[in-house]
C-alpha cells in the first residue's frame, strides 16, 4: 500500500511540470530505479515469507510423526533420532530465514524514506525553477557586453588640451586593451612618458620611454622616445646615461629630425 501511495505522489509531482529538462528526465529514471528496487525487495520478502510458512508446516508434520512413533507399538529409536536431527536443521534454517526477513524489512523502510526525501527535493526544484531563469539570462547579457575602449584620436585631443589626467586614463586603457593595434599601443606608451615628464615624474617617464624603444626599436616614435629618454636622464643629472641615449639615437636614426637636436644636446654635455 505504501509503494502505491509513493508511486502516485511522484507521478503527480512530475505531472505538474509541463516542460521537462534533461535533468528532470534523469531524476525520473532515478525514481523509477528506486521503485524497481522496492518492488524486488517486496517480492523477495514475499518469497521468504512463503518459505518460512513452508518450514513451519514441515516442522509441525515432523513433530506429529515423532509423537506417533514414541507412542506407537513398534518404536524405532533410529528413525526418531533422524527426525529430531531434521527438525533441528529446519529450525536453524527457519532462524536464518527470519533474520533475512528482518534485513529485508529494514532495507524496504530505508528505500521508502529515501524516495520520500527525493520527492521533497524534486518538489522544491519545481517551485524554484522559474525564478532562476532571469538570473541566467542577466548573466549572459553581462558577459556579452563589448569592451569599451577610447580611441587614440580622442585621447590625443585631451592631451593637446592639456587635460593630462583624462588623457592618461585613456592612454592606459588603450595600452591594456587586447584589441588595440600595435601603433596605438606605441603611441600610448610615448604620450604616457611625455605626461609623466611634464609632471616631473622622471622615474615613471623613463619606464615608458625605455619600454617603447625596447618593444618597438623600429617604431616611428623610437627616435623621439630616445631623445626624451636622454632629457629625462639630464633632469636627473645622469650625464653618462643621457650621452649613451643620444649616441643610440644618432647611430640608429641619423637622418631623423630628432638627430639635429640630439647633436646639440650632446655637445653641451
Amino acid at each position: 500500500m505504501k509503494g502505491i501511495t509513493l508511486s502516485f505522489l511522484i507521478c503527480t509531482l512530475f505531472a505538474i511540470s509541463s516542460c521537462k529538462t534533461q535533468e528532470d528526465i534523469r531524476r525520473e529514471k532515478n525514481i523509477d530505479s528506486l521503485h524497481e528496487q522496492v518492488a524486488q525487495s517486496q517480492k523477495s520478502f514475499a518469497n521468504t515469507n512463503s518459505r518460512f510458512d513452508s518450514i513451519e508446516t514441515q516442522v509441525a508434520t515432523l513433530t506429529g510423526q515423532i509423537e506417533e512413533l514414541v507412542h506407537g507399538k513398534n518404536q524405532d529409536n533410529t528413525e526418531i533420532t533422524a527426525l529430531k536431527e531434521k527438525i533441528t536443521q529446519l529450525e536453524e534454517t527457519n532462524k536464518k530465514q527470519a533474520e533475512a526477513m528482518t534485513a529485508l524489512t529494514e532495507k524496504m523502510q530505508e528505500q521508502a524514506k529515501y524516495i520520500e526525501d527525493v520527492t521533497k527535493s524534486l518538489s522544491s526544484l519545481v517551485e524554484t525553477k522559474e525564478p532562476a531563469a532571469p538570473k541566467k539570462k542577466e548573466a549572459k547579457e553581462e558577459k556579452s557586453d563589448p569592451e569599451v575602449v577610447p580611441t587614440l584620436k580622442s585621447a590625443l585631443i585631451k592631451f593637446k588640451e592639456t587635460k593630462f589626467e583624462e588623457a592618461q586614463k585613456d592612454f592606459l586603457q588603450i595600452l591594456e586593451a587586447k584589441k588595440s593595434k600595435t601603433r596605438e599601443k606605441e603611441a600610448s606608451l610615448y604620450y604616457l612618458g611625455i605626461i609623466e615628464f611634464k609632471k616631473k615624474n622622471f622615474e615613471e617617464a623613463k619606464v615608458y620611454f625605455s619600454k617603447l624603444f625596447t618593444n618597438g626599436p623600429e617604431s616611428s616614435y623610437a627616435p623621439s622616445s630616445l631623445l626624451y629618454l636622454a632629457k629625462t636622464f639630464l633632469k636627473q643629472k645622469a650625464k653618462t646615461e643621457a650621452s649613451q641615449s643620444l649616441e643610440e639615437l644618432l647611430t640608429r636614426f641619423p637622418k631623423s629630425k630628432e638627430a639635429a637636436e640630439a647633436q646639440k644636446l650632446k655637445a653641451k654635455i
